[in-house]
């Protein structure tokens, strides 16, 4: 009889070990969200930190048209970015009860432990775009005028940067060089390790590493590296010349940088995460963008005045005056 018993529970056991969920993977399609699967599936999901959702009704005719941009960005960003979709005819109480929402579609994205609107345009190219984004440090290390431009700015016409700088950190830097060892042999440390090293010397990088990451969506953010000269600083920062830097300006800053926009600074040493928050808050759209659906709320509802002109990228005629 104990012979059997023992036969009989071993293949039992087998069994329990084989249906033990396993955690979950990196979705590659869109997720269709309810009420009784959005917290494990979105809130508690550490193989899946980073969402957008879509709020819809199936009536609505731009939800629909939507749906293939989203299966496609699903597929393209699986282990950057989860898409999921939920139903706001049927899941009524999360809709309305938890997000408000008022119309269709609504796009959020939920990130460490938050939800906030969704900002960039609904095709693919945005959202790609905003889930390679998203998906990388929120503070790149810059050393030179081009790479601001380039990687922070990008170019693009309308986009807001803020960097970081510390003489402090400077200081620390190279007292740490003096101390190591120079060893040939030893691989250098990646960007993403030089960022991270960076970010945590100083309690001014340390705090603007923090509402980086809070604001990635709606600016770039990039801290000078300790090998930047203060000629590149100036230029950097639109100014010219050395000496024609803030006083304070030696003792670190944070700035930002709109292309063709003259800098804004926020220094001190008493900088705290709240002053920083609120000089992104009121500071991180550009002075002149082009408004759509995905941002005039944004835009429109910060209290300050706004200016809307309309033209048509058609008309060969030169404008002389604004």
């Amino acid at each position: 009889m104990t012979s059997f018993t023992t036969l009989f529970l071993l293949p039992l056991l087998l069994l329990g070990t084989t249906v033990t969920a396993s955690p979950a993977k990196p979705h590659s399609t869109v997720v269709h969200l309810t009420t009784s699967n959005f917290e494990t599936t979105v809130i508690t999901d550490p193989n899946n930190p980073l969402w957008l959702l879509k709020f819809f009704a199936p009536w609505c005719g731009h939800c629909t048209a939507l749906a293939p941009t989203l299966d496609k960005a699903a597929a393209r960003l699986s282990g950057k970015l989860a898409i999921g979709k939920i139903d706001c005819t049927v899941e009524k109480q999360l809709c309305k009860g938890r997000f408000d929402v008022k119309g269709y579609p609504t796009l959020k994205y939920y990130r460490d432990g938050e939800f906030s609107d969704y900002p960039l345009g609904r095709d693919l190219d945005s959202i790609v775009k905003f889930g390679e984004k998203m998906s990388q440090n929120a503070v790149e290390v810059v050393r030179d005028v081009s790479e601001v431009y380039e990687r922070l700015v990008g170019g693009e016409k309308g986009a807001v940067a803020y960097v970081v700088y510390d003489p402090i950190e400077i200081d620390q830097q190279e007292a740490d060089a003096t101390t190591e060892d120079d060893d040939e042999n030893e691989s250098d440390s990646s960007e993403e390790e030089e960022a991270t090293k960076f970010i945590q010397s100083t309690e001014r990088t340390r705090i603007f590493g923090q509402i980086a990451r809070k604001y990635q969506a709606h600016g770039s953010f990039g801290l000078l590296s300790p090998s930047i000269d203060k000629a590149s600083i100036a230029k950097i920062l639109g100014v010219g010349e050395t000496n024609k830097l803030p006083s304070s300006a030696a003792d670190g800053f944070i700035a930002r940088i709109e292309e063709d926009v003259p800098t804004k600074f926020l220094t001190g040493d008493g900088i705290t995460v709240d002053a920083l928050a609120e000089f992104i808050r009121e500071t991180n759209i550009a002075v002149m963008t082009e408004l759509g659906g995905h941002n005039f709320r944004f835009a429109s509802r910060r209290g300050k005045p706004l200016a809307i002109g309309v033209y048509n990228p058609e008309d060969e005629v030169k404008t002389l005056k604004f």
